[in-house]
């Protein structure tokens, strides 16, 4: 117990919070007792205020609930370890001791790519907690968000013609009812007030790893009379601003890419938003829900600049996904 204790008193130091050190000047165990007052006197030292008519008694059942750590339910959004993937995590303390980890691995369509559960000792939540907040930034994203994208994965995985993961039909009454449709995101009212950013959005998809992004749209057309306009044509003799001017005339009246747009990209800028803004990274999260919002809302979204820069992020990785395969393999 004192070496749990002993990291316990670590974490109180770190977040400065004296109450939890005061019932523990005390302890039976020395080291415990040591550490504890010298914590205190360290958070003195900072001129953090220790209130000192608090009782100095230790209850096993006191240091029983502080051994266990945050007994909150919490998640979060990786956006960026697996490429155009959502990874959800949701972590949910059990009764008395450890609890479960919800991991599910969601498509841009939405639909599941991977889920597992797992179970967890109050120790591995501790630390998993801590891990987090240095990942993202301290930010969580609301849990029953988190359940209700979970729970409507299944139905997406469901209405397009696939199985469910195993094990996702035995979370349905953990996860609740299922809504009408892909839930309603929360990142506008988190971002608040914040800034768009005016960096170039190529440079904004190339940060966030757009070009590792699988192909979100049937892109046959598209890639035919781009191949066709190229023939016997110098690679040299287009400027950024002319490749540009082609992608929009060959996108303009492309129906695969437009319905995309208003969907899966459309829904991938929004959870990018939501992982850039536990990146703590406000003004890049605030620009990609707008053009999420603008690709939505418009009756053209193929013409906006958005679109056309992302349109060349996606035929630009998959050229470099062609180059790679075609690189000879060593050994």
């Amino acid at each position: 117990m004192s070496k749990a204790l002993l990291d316990q008193i670590a974490d109180h130091l770190k977040a400065e919070q004296p109450r939890p050190l005061l019932a523990l000047r005390e302890h039976e165990d020395k080291a415990v007792r040591k550490a504890a007052r010298k914590a205190l006197h360290t958070l003195r030292a900072r001129g953090i205020e220790v209130p000192e008519g608090e009782q100095r008694t230790w209850h096993a059942e006191d240091v029983s609930k502080s051994l266990r750590g945050a007994v909150e339910e919490g998640a979060v959004l990786d956006m960026f370890s697996t490429p155009g993937v959502a990874r959800i995590m949701w972590a949910k303390p059990g009764e008395e001791r450890g609890g479960m980890l919800v991991l599910g691995a969601i498509a841009p369509n939405g639909a599941y790519l991977d889920f597992a559960v797992y179970g967890q000792t109050d120790g591995q939540r501790r630390k998993m907690f801590r891990d987090w907040d240095a990942q993202f930034s301290g930010r969580r994203i609301p849990v029953q968000w988190a359940k209700a994208r979970l729970r409507w994965a299944r139905e997406r995985t469901k209405a397009l013609g696939f199985s469910p993961p195993r094990g996702v039909d035995d979370m349905l009454v953990e996860l609740g009812d299922v809504g009408d449709g892909r839930p309603e995101s929360f990142i506008g009212e988190a971002l608040g007030d914040a800034k768009a950013s005016e960096d170039s959005f190529t440079d904004l998809l190339m940060r966030a790893g757009a070009v590792r992004w699988p192909l979100l749209f049937d892109g046959n057309a598209i890639f035919k009379d781009l191949e066709a306009r190229a023939k016997g044509r110098d690679p040299e003799s287009m400027d950024a601003d002319a490749r540009k001017k082609e992608l929009a005339e060959v996108a303009a009246d492309d129906a695969h890419f437009e319905k995309a747009l208003k969907a899966e990209v459309a829904d991938l800028f929004e959870d990018v938003a939501v992982g850039l803004w536990q990146a703590d990274k406000p003004a890049d999260a605030k620009r990609f829900l707008n053009a999420a919002e603008a690709f939505r809302k418009d009756k053209k979204p193929q013409a906006l600049p958005e679109a056309v820069e992302f349109l060349s992020a996606q035929i630009t990785g998959v050229v470099l996904r062609q180059q790679s395969s075609m690189q000879p393999q060593v050994g």
